[in-house]
């Protein structure tokens, strides 16, 4: 292990397996150094802390744990020099560990990269206030130990990065199925109340949250179908940053031709507000992200049932086609909800039948109660849009309460014939 390779500068030579062999006065300043190590630990992780925000908030487990592994590092570097042993399988498979630790610890991998360039940086300032003037212990760390150093810690961040990103592929490889699962539970299994609790939590998502759901038209037309998948993630960050949502709380499935996500309501919020929100959110969507043509929304509810349910709600108000809140491409449930109540009903549909079969003997009065309600029952603005005299519009609605015997004033009348004009319309 002892034969050298001469080196063409210095004193110093090279072992066998590339490592400089120290002798006499560099292997005494390395001594030294490496009696400083606590001192160079200490010098990396203020540098690194200093130089990148991704270490400067960390739980306390995770900061310890850093500086353990600066310190490994550290001593892995001193045992190599002084004894001209080469690193272990051991020590690779500890350092690997590291880098599958940082990737589940959320640090970036160019933030993992960077504290090994801050090492180096300090390991290489130490041992240049250990060599002080001595012109040969500086030639042999120039000639000698510079090289390595650079190699030794290339290793290391090579090793660390590998690992790193085999753990983030293998967490996204698992984070898909469980995501696969947890639409497979909405879909086919929604009274399975327990395994939909754990597949969210596995996911860190509250399985008690209410989630809306919002069922949109998309457009990908020059999208090749290896893509597709590369540029839905790309839509749902769109949505998460658009709507001020962590995007990991966000999950979506394409159902019978659209793309479904389901949106998390804020904690406490009731269904009115959450769904104020959402018909908001809905039509920012609708302006802001290109491709997205039409959103139904559905109404908050929780459990594997409920978003199911939420689901069939942003169906039924796409397919309705129906808005009453400014936005024509954005279709809200609560607007069809009692409507949808009504079809259910075979009575109820019976007596609205028999409203219209009344109404329908006179010309223009169904035509004059739509135009009365589509504009807010402004009589004003319902006489200009039918093109007649505000005293033909009065005169009309007072036939339509006298057939009917209804006050349209009475709120009750006000439900039954908005409902009417629905029917009417379908």
């Amino acid at each position: 292990m002892h034969d050298g390779v001469a080196m063409k500068a210095g004193k110093v030579s090279l072992l066998s397996n590339g490592i400089p062999k120290l002798e006499g006065k560099l292997y005494d300043v390395t001594l030294r150094v490496s009696a400083e190590l606590t001192d160079i630990v200490d010098e990396v992780l203020a540098s690194t802390v200093e130089s990148d925000d991704a270490y400067a908030h960390l739980p306390t487990a995770t900061a310890h744990d850093i500086r353990e592994h600066i310190t490994f590092t550290g001593e892995l570097w001193f045992r190599t020099l002084l004894t001209g042993e080469d690193l272990t399988p051991k020590d690779f498979a500890t350092i690997q560990e590291v880098g599958r630790r940082r990737a589940n610890q959320g640090i970036p991998l160019s933030s993992v990269l960077r504290g090994f360039r801050i090492g180096c940086l300090c390991m290489w300032r130490a041992f240049l206030r250990g060599a002080g003037e001595d012109r040969e212990v500086r030639d042999g760390l120039l000639f000698a130990v510079s090289p390595y150093l650079l190699q030794h810690f290339d290793k290391l961040a090579q090793g660390t990065s590998a690992a790193y990103l085999d753990e983030q592929y293998q967490r996204a490889r698992w984070k898909e199925a469980l995501r696969y699962e947890l639409i497979t539970l909405v879909f086919r299994f929604p009274d399975d109340e327990t395994r939909f609790r754990k597949t969210c939590e596995a996911l860190s998502i509250d399985p008690t949250a209410s989630y809306v759901a919002a069922v949109m038209d998309v457009s990908m037309p020059e999208v090749p179908p290896d893509r597709i998948e590369h540029e839905f993630d790309q839509l749902l960050l769109a949505i998460a940053h658009s709507i001020k949502a962590d995007v990991k709380v966000l999950v979506r499935t394409i159902h019978r031709g659209h793309l479904v996500v389901w949106i998390p309501s804020t904690r406490g919020d009731s269904v009115l507000i959450t769904d104020g929100l959402m018909q908001t959110r809905a039509q920012a969507l609708i302006r802001f992200i290109p491709g997205i043509s039409r959103i139904g929304v559905g109404l908050a509810n929780t459990g594997a049932a409920g978003w199911a349910a939420s689901m069939e709600e942003g169906f039924k108000a796409l397919d309705s086609g129906h808005s009453t809140k400014g936005c024509d491409a954005c279709f809200m449930y609560s607007d069809v909800a009692l409507y949808e109540s009504v079809l259910k009903s075979g009575n109820a549909l019976r007596y609205l039948d028999s409203i219209i079969e009344r109404l329908a003997h006179e010309p223009y009065l169904l035509q004059t109660l739509a135009a009365y309600f589509e504009h807010g029952q402004h009589q004003k603005r319902a006489s200009a849009a039918l093109k007649v005299h505000p005293n033909t519009l009065n005169y009309r609605l007072t036939r339509i309460e006298e057939i009917l015997g209804a006050t349209l004033s009475d709120a009750n009348w006000v439900a039954r014939l908005a409902m009417v004009v629905r029917l009417r319309g379908l």
